[in-house]
């Protein structure tokens, strides 16, 4: 059995790449093994965006000297950035690399690794000369996508020409993959275990494609990723500020499994560097945007990118680049002394800030983001939260801190940890002991899910302060037998408890007695939570029972199965995107 060994340097997006390199070899029967001297092909997958990812790399491939030497059948395969930006200088320097691969040709690997290797290393040779004329077999994604967080690549390239960065010269000008093909990867991941998916590109959140009810863009990828059964987190990285409007905001608010995260990166705070750096906005934008996004989630966690000592830096303009940061109080930071590369416009600029300044300059920045992490670390000591185990006792929570317990668990399940203590970037804690729900507890709380265009707006019928009743237009966002989300345009009243009906199909004339337990400001909206105090056991049972039949019909629509549900289904044409409803809401206090 071949056996391979995958090495990636660099970003999480490299990362995603390293998976789709292994891909055709996989394909082909070979196994990974985690030790490179265990290893019949080796696959590095570089990073050029920094000197000193492109120096290990290079340091790498001559290591492998001997272990090409041992056995010259050995396959060595370079692939990534460095690979595009270098490939000629690799194959004269390193004449035992079997194949040089750049980040631009990523797309037609699989047909250049067939054409190149495809005779030499074929571990279903007797296999496809036994089957000979049988269609070949469906091959499920590899790598992380079996596992609990799964990456999905939506978009290649960067369209911006950042003065410092060497990404658009490697990876070319940007590429979107179609909407169907990025929503069948995710179902796929999904079915085969993953609780959380990472969407990634260069500039993630600029990706836009034609959908069948014409252009679709980023939020509205979200929005749609957000109805997928199974799919209980969206992460997404790394995004632009540029596209960060208020699109992105609402979808990042209103789509309950995105997380509250936002990676933001800022590089500096000084307006005239980001001009010669070619950013397109300032930093008041910046201050702007973050203000709007924490009013829409209050709860969510930003971190940032920053570079120090870039060409013509003075003190005054490293000082703006502080105030940036206590401004966005990142929770954590990836911080950088800058150093050119070649093929880059700031390459050709006096690279005049002194090497002693640079240092000075990143241990003040580390000294300052440092503490703003240790605060957001410490605010959370005592507390519980929610986190998705990885395995191992170690996982995340939806704002993005990584969090180790003691103890068993099953990865891919959402355990409660009671925060103890905390080490640098990391929350230590104890896992809290679970109550098992009742079967009627489950039903209670499974959720009528609505999902866009599935029903008209509600009416809410409010008794105000002067005693007259005012109708308000609300949105009505899930419903279970224990309460109701709605997505209301005014300030709810401050009444405790309401009478309302629902005019929906078998609910209509049952009096229900709900109680406001939550209102969330997001901009211009307002997000209720209300729960069921007082509600009939037919109203209840009616609810369970379209929290059921929807979610069924929901995921074999979602999975393309035309009237897949066997009967006439009330529900399909809902999750087909077609009103077939209009349902009323009354509430009177």
């Amino acid at each position: 059995m071949m056996r391979l060994h995958v090495v990636t340097l660099g970003c999480q997006m490299s990362v995603a790449d390293g998976e789709e390199l292994a891909s055709p070899l996989t394909g082909r029967g070979f196994t990974s093994v985690a030790k490179p001297d265990m290893a019949d092909a080796i696959v590095l997958n570089t990073c050029t965006v920094r000197r000193h990812a492109e120096d290990k790399a290079l340091s790498f491939i001559g290591r492998l000297r001997d272990w090409k030497d041992k056995d010259p059948q050995r396959v060595l395969i370079v692939a990534g950035c460095a690979a595009e930006r270098l490939g000629p200088w690799i194959q004269k320097r390193f004449p035992y690399v079997d194949l040089v691969v750049g980040a631009k040709s990523i797309e037609d690997y699989p047909r250049i690794v067939e054409e190149a290797l495809g005779a030499r290393f074929d571990a279903l040779a007797e296999t496809h000369r036994a089957f000979a004329g049988e269609p070949e077999r469906f091959v499920p994604p590899t790598g992380r996508s079996s596992r609990v967080c799964a990456c999905v690549t939506i978009m290649r390239g960067c369209n911006y020409s950042c003065s410092y960065c060497i990404v658009p010269a490697v990876r070319g000008r940007e590429l979107y993959r179609p909407l169907e093909t990025v929503l069948a990867e995710t179902r796929a991941k999904v079915a085969l275990g993953a609780k959380e998916i990472t969407l990634l590109g260069q500039t993630v959140n600029s990706w836009h494609a034609s959908g069948r009810q014409g252009q679709v863009f980023f939020p509205e990828l979200l929005t749609r990723l957000g109805t997928l059964e199974g799919l209980e987190r969206i992460r997404f990285e790394s995004p632009h500020p540029h596209f960060v409007n208020d699109a992105l905001i609402e979808a990042m608010a209103t789509t309950p499994n995105v997380c509250e995260q936002l990676h933001l990166p800022v590089q500096s705070g000084s307006d005239r560097l980001l001009r010669i750096m070619r950013r397109n906005y300032d930093s008041a934008g910046i201050i702007e945007k973050t203000a709007r996004l924490r009013r829409a989630l209050p709860l969510v966690e930003v971190s940032t990118d920053i570079i120090v000592g870039f060409p013509s830096e003075t003190d005054e303009d490293f000082e703006r680049t502080l105030d940036l940061v206590r401004s966005l109080r990142p929770s954590w930071s990836y911080t950088f002394k800058y150093s050119p590369r070649d093929g880059t416009e700031s390459a050709a600029m006096d690279d005049d800030v002194q090497a002693p300044v640079k240092e000075e300059r990143l241990r003040r920045l580390n000294a300052l983001c440092d503490a703003l992490t240790e605060d957001a670390l410490a605010a959370r000591v005592g507390k519980i939260v929610e986190v998705l185990d990885e395995g191992g006792g170690f996982g995340r929570t939806r704002d993005g801190f990584k969090v180790s317990w003691n103890g068993s668990g099953r990865a891919g399940q959402t355990v409660k940890v009671r925060v103890t203590a905390t080490s640098k970037r990391i929350l230590k804690g104890e896992k809290m002991s679970e109550h098992k729900k009742s079967g009627a507890e489950r039903r209670k709380h499974r959720r009528f899910n609505v999902v866009e265009g599935m029903v008209e707006p509600i009416t809410l019928v409010l008794e105000g302060a002067d005693n007259v009743m005012h109708e308000q237009p609300a949105i009505m966002t899930d419903l279970s037998a224990g309460g109701i989300s709605l997505l209301m345009f005014v300030e709810p009243p401050h009444a405790k408890s309401f009478q309302m009906t629902l005019a929906i199909p078998g609910l209509e004339g049952s009096p229900i007695e709900a109680a406001i337990v939550r209102v969330h400001q997001k901009g211009s909206t307002y997000s209720v939570g209300l729960t069921f105090k007082k509600i009939s056991r037919t109203a209840q049972k009616t609810i369970e029972k379209m929290a059921e039949d929807s979610a069924d019909c929901q995921t074999r629509t979602s999975l393309g199965l035309p009237d897949a549900c066997g009967r006439d289904c009330p529900f399909h044409s809902l999750f087909s995107g077609k009103p077939k409803t209009s349902h009323t809401a009354k509430l009177t206090s």
